[in-house]
């Protein structure tokens, strides 16, 4: 059975493209179709974590519910500093801070297929 995992580098410029990625990555989880599923926000994806503007809400419900879900979450830091979201990420115990480069070599080394939205 496979490995995926799901990247979404779109923000709320894209939000359909970005909450497509958020949809598939919980139905991987939700029907068993991967042998283990994780989720990895880079760049713009990050401001999924972001409650407080409006055009991000709907992606941080989609989020929520990937979070409920128990798909594992993983955000980069260096996106996170970026976009001043340092403070939503450890607000949230269910979302791992990473170096995305390490995380994104581990990943590979371990057999993940990986799709980007």
């Amino acid at each position: 059975m496979a490995k995926m995992l799901v990247i979404v580098t779109s923000g709320p410029d894209s939000h359909v493209r970005a909450r497509e990625g958020l949809t598939l990555v919980r139905a991987i989880h939700e029907t068993g179709m991967a042998e283990s599923v994780s989720l990895l926000l880079f760049g713009e994806g990050v401001r999924c974590l972001s409650s407080g503007d409006e055009r991000c809400m709907e992606l941080h419900e989609e989020l929520e519910r990937v979070l409920g879900a128990g798909v594992h979450t993983a955000a980069c830091t260096r996106s996170l500093e970026e976009h001043r979201l340092l403070d939503a990420v450890e607000r949230l115990d269910a979302v791992e801070p990473v170096g995305a480069p390490v995380f994104l070599s581990s990943r590979a080394d371990d057999g993940y297929a990986m799709l980007t939205f």
